[in-house]
């Protein structure tokens, strides 16, 4: 069966048709072959969905016996194999055969809500420097689902940059531990929290007070927030770390908290975290 919102695939067209095409809509590929009977139970309810959805996704079957390429490609080791292409990428999948509502919640995965096109109106505004149009697309996002946690991290990050500190912190604490969005809304959080710390503190002051007092705890936290804020990595984990060797219980182990922030930030591949935390370890045990 093939539609408008149906269509078969090959190696050949599979560029064009499913990464290409899945940049202005999502596309739900469906790995099958004629001999497997999953696939004969899984393939009518996708066809089925996708009419109802008329045109919110497209439903690309592509034979793994006949084209073989994309199956190894994409790892396939057992079919049916359902892969959901958004943006070029592998957005969702599934093996197996489902049931019509373990699939309708698979294809919805897929489809931006109303809360997500208006937050990617808010990205758009923000990348064009237009910020009080960003913050109000995305606490429209928010007013729409008040769920939407990309777009409280986005009227987050877009709040600090504006200045307006307490109401960007507000925000980023109605996301909850475990949700994804939580580790970088912890980031911006402490991003605020170096800022406060820093603000109205000069680089030659507060290197002043260290050279004259090398165990100036305050000084030497109050010196990695402002390092930190101007994104001087190194010397800010420096300074936290020797906070840490130095008082552990300084503002209920704020330089460590710092410092683990700081490797959320820079990433686990980063040869500052990867130096950083070995030293962290070694100070700590």
């Amino acid at each position: 069966m093939t539609t408008s919102h149906i269509i078969n695939v090959t190696d050949q067209t599979f560029q064009k048709k499913v990464i290409e095409q899945s940049y202005t809509v999502p596309v739900v590929v469906d790995f099958w072959a004629e001999w497997c009977a999953p696939c004969r139970m899984l393939g009518p309810v996708l066809e089925k969905l996708a009419t109802e959805y008329n045109g919110k996704f497209i439903l690309a079957k592509i034979d793994v016996d006949k084209n073989q390429m994309m199956a190894q490609q994409f790892q396939i080791q057992g079919i049916p194999a359902v892969k959901g292409f958004v943006d070029g990428k592998v957005f969702n999948e599934f093996t197996g055969a489902k049931s019509e509502a373990q699939v309708r919640k698979f294809i919805d995965s897929l489809i931006p809500s109303k809360a997500d096109l208006i937050a990617q109106q808010g990205h758009q505004w923000e990348t064009s420097n237009q910020p009080d149009m960003a913050i109000m697309h995305y606490r429209q996002a928010i007013e729409t689902d008040h769920e939407h946690y990309p777009a409280m991290v986005a009227l987050g990050r877009v709040l600090i940059r504006q200045g307006n500190i307490d109401e960007a912190y507000a925000v980023l604490e109605k996301i909850p531990e475990g949700i994804k969005e939580y580790t970088m809304a912890k980031i911006l959080k402490t991003t605020v929290q170096f800022q406060l710390t820093a603000e109205g503190h000069t680089e030659n002051e507060l290197t002043a007070k260290l050279a004259s007092h090398a165990n100036d705890v305050d000084s030497r936290y109050t010196y990695g927030c402002l390092l930190a804020t101007q994104e001087r990595f190194a010397e800010a984990l420096e300074h936290f770390l020797e906070i840490v060797q130095y008082d552990r219980t300084y503002k209920d182990d704020a330089a460590r908290k710092a410092m683990l922030v700081l490797f959320d930030m820079l990433g686990d591949d980063n040869t500052l975290t990867q130096k950083y935390r070995r030293l962290l370890a070694s100070s700590l045990f």
